[in-house]
């Protein structure tokens, strides 16, 4: 009797695992999108001030209109390299974040683990919506960072690149999804299959 109500749980533990994977996924996705990855770009602009040793005003604000933004005012002149790496230090550190953990969340799904993957996956690609956000506009870090290289005119590339970037991500989520989806639906019938072996004891 024991067996056959552990029998009967597993699938139940399984079905909650994927459903709360899911949820929780989805709540990072949107959580680190919206708050800590512009959160994470703007306090990485103030600690390469900091560590390369430049005074300024200013501080972290937040608007319904632009969502969480620095406001700086450098004190100290900067030399050209340290402009460059000022400018370009929250677009890669966001990129960093968020390769690191959608590598880790492919590599989970590879291993097998397709619903522990979900976390990593949707986590990183929220760290990544900061830095392709630059490449599809018209002004901010990136922009600025082409114009002091004198190679404004390449910008046309980055809503290119951009496009490219968003597709292959895309095609690769959607892949992902319907993949954990029959995932999630195997195991309604694996729960199905041990009632009617259950029913056929009684």
């Amino acid at each position: 009797m024991q067996k056959e109500l552990r029998m009967e749980f597993e699938p139940l533990g399984r079905k909650i695992h994927y459903e709360l994977s899911i949820t929780l996924s989805l709540l990072s996705l949107f959580l680190v999108a919206l708050v800590i990855a512009p959160l994470i770009h703007e306090l990485l602009h103030i600690i390469i001030l900091k560590t390369l040793g430049y005074y300024y005003n200013g501080n972290i604000e937040f608007t319904l209109e632009n969502g969480i933004y620095g406001k700086l005012e450098i004190i100290s002149e900067m030399n050209f390299i340290d402009v460059i790496i000022f400018l370009g230090i929250g677009i890669l550190g966001n990129f960093i974040f968020g390769s690191i953990l959608f590598i880790n969340g492919f590599y989970t799904r590879v291993s097998g683990k397709t619903a522990q993957s979900s976390i990593p996956l949707f986590t990183g690609l929220g760290f990544l919506t900061d830095p392709m956000s630059y490449l599809f506009s018209t002004s901010g870090d990136l922009i600025n960072i082409l114009n002091l290289l004198g190679v404004q005119g390449i910008s046309f590339i980055l809503p290119l690149f951009g496009f490219f970037i968003f597709i292959s991500i895309s095609l690769y989520l959607s892949e992902y999804l319907t993949h954990f989806i029959a995932e999630y639906k195997k195991i309604d019938e694996i729960e199905r299959d041990i009632e009617n072996f259950i029913r056929f004891l009684y």
